[in-house]
């Protein structure tokens, strides 16, 4: 007789799953490890966050020196 478990592979995050064929109920499950980045990664990734975040500020500053010099004019 076969096996009352069947094993499947999630198309989206790659976790392997143990299916009861009866009940549908998950019985076992292994998550796929995602690789650490490296610490000059990180530190790349919040310098760029940074400079987004400043380009952003700017944006908005421009933006409300602009409405202000609308509102005055009224």
């Amino acid at each position: 007789m076969g096996s009352k478990a069947l094993e499947v592979v999630c198309p989206c995050c790659e976790t392997k799953l143990q299916v009861d064929k009866k009940t549908g109920e998950v019985i076992w499950e292994e998550k796929k490890e995602k690789p650490m980045p490296s610490l000059s990664d990180m530190v790349n990734d919040l310098g760029s966050q940074q400079e987004e975040k400043e380009s952003l500020f700017k944006k908005n500053r421009a933006t409300e020196k602009e409405r202000s010099r609308f509102s005055m004019r009224s």
